[in-house]
């Protein structure tokens, strides 16, 4: 799971295409990390300012390198960083709903409300885009696709 105080530097690094399975996998682990935090986990700090920050994970910095997408996958794109930036936003409402003492407000955003709608939007939309990916379309993506250990992954465009 990404740490959501990581600088931009330290997963500035990573490929320049998106691995679908790690990018669902890492915000699917939200949910459990934000769960595990309202219960009253305190192992790991969570700031509210640093987990709103969308730059701070692999998916966040291959949606800020999409500035060219194709006419084909910009509306896509566009969602999925639209959807990406609500879900850091609610999540930084759950640690700071935790942190003022309404953690049975947090528990309830994070299990069925604003926090879980947007969790499971985004990963419909990365689902989606990775079918398409998938699917060999005949439709250009980002900057075509690329093959890494069976998996395929969405280019960019830079």
């Amino acid at each position: 799971m990404e740490n959501p105080g990581a600088s931009r530097q330290s997963v500035a690094h990573e490929s320049p295409v998106l691995d679908f399975d790690a990018a669902i996998e890492n915000h699917l682990q939200w949910t459990a990390r934000l769960r595990r935090y309202g219960h009253g986990d305190r192992q790991e700090f969570l700031d509210p300012v640093q987990v709103c920050r969308t730059d701070a994970c692999s998916l966040g910095l291959w949606l800020e390198r999409q500035t060219q997408p194709s006419a084909e996958c910009a509306g896509q794109i566009a969602q999925i960083r639209q959807e990406h930036a609500d879900f850091h936003h609610k999540a930084a409402v759950v640690v700071t709903l935790v942190q003022t003492g309404a953690s049975e407000s947090a528990l309830q955003s994070v299990d069925h409300g604003d926090f879980a709608h947007r969790s499971r939007s985004l990963i419909h939309l990365l689902q989606t885009l990775r079918a398409r990916c998938n699917a060999g379309s005949a439709q250009p993506t980002v900057a075509g696709t690329a093959r890494r250990s069976g998996k395929e992954s969405v280019g960019t465009s830079a």
